[in-house]
């Protein structure tokens, strides 16, 4: 799971590939276009959710807004330019994600994670778009003891 979303420097997976394409598609908007783009990255762990952009933020709670849906409270959202900004989130963010050794796997995750880009962009003429694209990597589902 993870090598499908991660993959490797010589073949890239689905988060990678991913915001490459939308950094190349902006790249070839014409003229007049503006971009925000921001990424979190979180993890869900025994049934918590905890910010991998700030380690001091554990157990935080999933609210509803009638406009736009489902969302987690408190959670830590930064700019991103380049596909560059988008390791380093997942650099710093896989550092204190949960993972133990297994007999199949020495580092297999024990936590799901999130990796959500939001893409706010504003046309020549004013009009408004963004969406969300929610990225997201298992745990790994063999038993510790395998």
């Amino acid at each position: 799971k993870t090598w499908t979303m991660m993959g490797t420097d010589e073949q890239r997976g689905v988060v990678p590939r991913s915001a490459a394409l939308i950094f190349e598609l902006i790249a070839k908007k014409e003229e007049g276009w503006s971009y925000e783009i921001q990424a979190s990255y979180l993890e869900i762990y025994m049934e918590k959710v905890n910010d991998l952009l700030d380690p001091e933020k554990t157990n935080l709670d999933l609210k509803e807004n009638k406009k736009s849906g489902i969302y987690v409270a408190g959670l830590t959202q930064e700019p991103i330019a380049s596909l560059e900004d988008v390791y380093d989130i997942l650099r710093r963010g896989d550092k204190i994600r949960k993972v133990a050794s297994t007999k199949m796997n020495a580092g297999s995750s024990r936590s799901h994670s999130v990796l959500t880009i939001y893409l706010s962009q504003t046309s020549p003429a004013g009009a408004k778009m963004s969406a969300n694209l929610n990225l997201v990597d298992l745990a790994g589902s063999e038993r510790i003891d395998k």
